[in-house]
């Protein structure tokens, strides 16, 4: 699990990298947009797991669906990938200490990240434990999830393109905050019973 979690986050690392390389030779905002492709590949992703479990797929099998996909997707978008580019003069430290408003940013992507992390990993397996819903249900949890996420997305590139970039994140930040106290303040969700059945 410790290498799965590293390679996963140099992934994401080595995804945005490129993400930024293509937006910066396009010369407008894309990078939103790449993140809603990779919420449309975790919507449907989920969706499909959900499919297979609903349909009595074992998870064995359903993830070896699903890995076979992922496989095939990075043989076609190999070639296509931008050649790495570096600049400067190679004196630049792999580490450098966040100073003035950067740290602000560092920790309110924390927070955030915190809780994606927590619906993206753990909100399932919470339902199917509390037995909220049944067994093959928990999936569509993530699905519905991710379906929000990227429907703000895909609005993502031309929000920040009418009203600036400071706007679109204090703007953003406000309403994380008042999803924040929307769940930290909601009752609590009824146990399972047959309308979630």
């Amino acid at each position: 699990m410790l290498i799965f979690g590293a390679a996963l986050g140099a992934l994401d690392v080595a995804m945005n990298v490129h993400a930024v390389e293509v937006e910066r030779a396009a010369e407008r905002p894309l990078m939103s947009g790449f993140h809603a492709l990779f919420s449309i590949g975790g919507l449907l992703g989920a969706a499909l797991m959900a499919i297979l479990l609903t349909l009595g797929v074992g998870p064995f099998a359903s993830t070896s669906v699903c890995a076979g996909l992922m496989l095939a997707a990075m043989i076609v978008a190999w070639p296509r990938l931008l050649p790495a580019t570096t600049t400067g003069n190679g004196e630049t430290p792999l580490i450098v200490r966040p100073r003035g408003s950067l740290s602000l940013l560092l920790a309110l992507a924390a927070a955030i990240f915190l809780v994606e992390g927590a619906m993206l990993d753990w909100s399932a397996l919470l339902i199917s434990a509390r037995r909220y819903l049944l067994a093959t249900r928990p999936a569509w949890v993530y699905t519905l999830f991710a379906a929000a996420m990227t429907c703000g997305r895909l609005t993502g590139d031309w929000v920040t393109a009418r009203i600036g970039d400071r706007n679109t994140l204090i703007g953003g930040g406000l309403i994380a905050v008042a999803g924040f106290v929307v769940l930290l303040t909601a009752p609590i969700a009824p146990r399972h019973s047959r309308a979630f059945s």
